[in-house]
């Protein structure tokens, strides 16, 4: 490890300790796991309270220990998230006071997209079950820290969309009329700014208990031909504006429901 690596682990506040004893000591086994829920649990919340000088920092401020922990984890870091947690690490969520920031920093699908704080779902004991895979990727490097600003991006994906409104701050399945949760817009949020819309949702995952249903998805913006860089290659090109977030529900969701009511399809997001 590179000294200047070590000064940075050095500086991590108290409430990494954990974090800190893998990166440290390299003969330490690796709970990937306690890595992974200290990154969503701990270290982006801690980013994102603090106030940066420059708002396109956000980037290089944390490119010192998300090297540190790639090279514990043996993970793809992609814009602030993780390759092979992907599916997981797309459920993020605003908080309400979220912001986009005035110049382009990273991907709609990246919480550093954004100005705010930022959470996501507890991972816990009850059944979790993830229905987007990871196709292909592409990160455009503003310079040559892999770990730094980014210039352009996208996640090839492949999943369900389904198309939906919004009916009394609730999103509804166009198809079924079933209440898949409460949509939120991801930045510069506007109460009414949803209200009797008709949306796409990208599912993301679902949490299955023995009491309760739970899910989560995207709110899609389909780009507008010529926006995205290069030649498309056929799929839907979206950005992502939102996210639905579902209270317990009386339906029990699965991919069967998915393949009656939405559309297994192969998208770009941007």
């Amino acid at each position: 490890m590179e000294l200047k690596d070590m000064e940075v682990l050095h500086k991590i506040p108290p409430i990494f300790g954990r974090i800190a004893k893998y990166v440290l000591h390299p003969e330490m086994e690796v709970v990937r796991s306690e890595l992974l829920d200290n990154w969503y649990e701990n270290v982006v919340p801690e980013y994102c309270h603090r106030a940066l000088s420059h708002k396109d920092d956000k980037l290089p401020a944390i490119s010192g220990i998300a090297k540190a922990f790639q090279n514990r984890l043996g993970y793809t870091y992609v814009a602030g998230l993780w390759l092979e947690d992907i599916a997981y690490g797309l459920c993020w969520a605003t908080e309400y006071e979220a912001v986009y920031p005035a110049e382009y920093r990273a991907p709609t699908w990246a919480w550093t997209s954004v100005d705010g704080n930022v959470h996501w779902p507890g991972r816990s004991s009850t059944e979790i079950k993830h229905y987007v895979h990871i196709e292909d990727y592409y990160i455009q490097l503003a310079r040559s820290n892999p770990f730094g600003r980014i210039s352009g991006g996208w996640l090839k994906l492949s999943g369900f969309i389904g198309h939906g409104i919004v009916r009394d701050e609730k999103l509804l399945c166009s198809k079924s009329d079933v209440e898949l949760g409460y949509p939120y817009l991801d930045a510069d949020r506007d109460t009414n700014a949803l209200k009797g819309m008709e949306i796409r949702y990208l599912i993301l995952s679902t949490a299955n208990g023995r009491k309760f249903n739970r899910l989560r998805a995207l709110i899609l913006r389909e780009r507008e031909r010529g926006e995205a860089e290069g030649e498309g290659e056929g799929e839907g090109e979206f950005d992502r504006i939102g996210s639905v977030v579902s209270a317990d529900m009386d339906v029990h969701l699965n991919a069967g429901w998915f393949e009656k009511f939405c559309v297994r399809t192969t998208l770009k997001l941007f």
